[in-house]
């Protein structure tokens, strides 16, 4: 993945962040900032504040950016202005190396810190076996972020929907989620009550034990 994310760096002033290469390539495009906030459903504010810099699109809002803008996430990711390229490539008749690997990786971690995460998790030969699937063959045809995607969609939807069941204080008994109503309420949060009593003992026991 990060061989994939060529984040190549050179002299001068052809380096770009990620809001500077959403904002060249929506003009390039000739969309103008409350169009792209529009189709994102998003405020104009939002859009200035990650063509500053000041605020970072999540991947999934990413690969919105890109399919409106009809570009490859690569070519948002990548920091270089490559229109500079023939005029500073060379200094002096000497090429300009480019940033070590290390350095490549550092920076998108830095610039994606749950992506080396996710690669960890997908890459997981007991997680493809469970699963049936290859991340390597999935990543050759381009899937990869698709994966990334789910994930990040997965968690939001699953703490948005535990935050609205503790509103209705619902109790969650291992399966499934139990209402008020359910006849079964009482018992299973007198239950819950219980083992958490019980568990903070043996953790204040062990405490003391270490002291």
């Amino acid at each position: 993945m990060y061989a994939k994310i060529i984040l190549i760096y050179f002299k001068g002033d052809i380096k770009m962040t990620l809001g500077e290469n959403i904002k060249s390539i929506r003009k390039k495009r000739g969309i103008k900032q409350s169009e792209l906030a529009s189709k994102l459903e998003v405020t104009v504010r939002t859009i200035q504040n990650y063509e500053s810099g000041n605020r970072e699109p999540n991947m999934e809002t990413l690969i919105k950016i890109c399919n409106i803008l009809d570009c490859a996430p690569m070519e948002i990711i990548d920091l270089v202005d490559f229109e500079k390229l023939p005029e500073t490539i060379y200094d002096n008749n000497t090429p300009i190396i480019p940033s070590s690997f290390e350095e490549v990786k550092d920076t998108v971690n830095k610039t994606f810190p749950t992506l080396e995460p996710m690669i960890q998790l997908l890459t997981n030969p007991k997680i493809e076996i469970v699963y049936n699937y290859s991340y390597n063959d999935l990543a050759a045809c381009g899937y990869e972020e698709l994966l990334f995607v789910a994930i990040e969609k997965t968690i939001k939807t699953t703490l948005s929907e535990i935050k609205e069941h503790e509103e209705r204080e619902d109790l969650f008994d291992g399966f499934s989620w139990i209402s008020k109503e359910s006849p079964v309420y009482e018992i299973l949060k007198k239950s819950q009550e219980d083992n958490k009593k019980a568990m903070n003992e043996m953790i204040e026991k062990a405490e003391q034990q270490r002291d």
